[in-house]
């Protein structure tokens, strides 16, 4: 776990640095965020005061993630992890493509299920930390909220995606099959 962690954590140093290095040298950040326009387009409630406004978005942002848990939890119960696997076992690319993707839901749920299937030996380390890397959690529903420039987000959630294919691809011959089976 604890090599996971520090991969992880390079991978992330490294790709802020170069993200960053690319945005700056466009010259991408001249906006500034409005919060008091986020506010006022949420219908947060601000005036009501911030304990308000506070429990408003966490009932909401949790309703919406049992929902979406619920849903993953349902989509891999009646697919069976299984199923999933063997849709993943022996196709690097291909898998490795799947489990990014799978990482972008925004719960911990997609990472449970890609840390049990390695762990039993259906899909490989590097699978698994490409679903890893692409998970935001719930940041990319916040981004996709409150950005409103869509071909933005879509950039964004594309540099997760390929990032995690990428480093997982590496996280394949960096660590060895059986490190994480159980």
């Amino acid at each position: 776990v604890l090599l996971t962690v520090l991969y992880k954590t390079c991978v992330g140093i490294i790709v802020g640095f170069i993200v960053d290095a690319v945005i700056r040298a466009l010259h991408k950040n001249d906006e500034k965020i409005n919060i008091d326009a986020i506010c006022d387009e949420d219908n947060c409630h601000c005036e009501r005061g911030i304990f308000y406004s506070a429990i408003h978005h966490t009932l909401t942002i949790t309703l919406f993630v049992f929902i979406v848990t619920l849903a993953i939890n349902a989509l891999v119960f009646f697919i069976g992890e299984e199923r999933l696997g063997a849709l993943m076992y022996d196709k690097p690319f291909i898998s490795h493509l799947i489990a990014s993707v799978f990482g972008l839901i925004p719960n911990c749920a997609a990472s449970v299920v890609l840390a049990t299937l390695c762990s039993e030996g259906i899909i490989t380390a590097g699978t698994m930390l490409a679903g890893l890397f692409s998970g935001a959690g719930v940041g990319l529903l916040v981004l996709f909220k409150v950005n409103k420039r869509v071909r933005d987000n879509l950039i964004i959630t594309a540099v997760l995606v390929v990032v995690g294919i990428i480093f997982g691809l590496l996280g394949d011959l960096i660590f060895p099959a059986s490190m994480f089976a159980v």
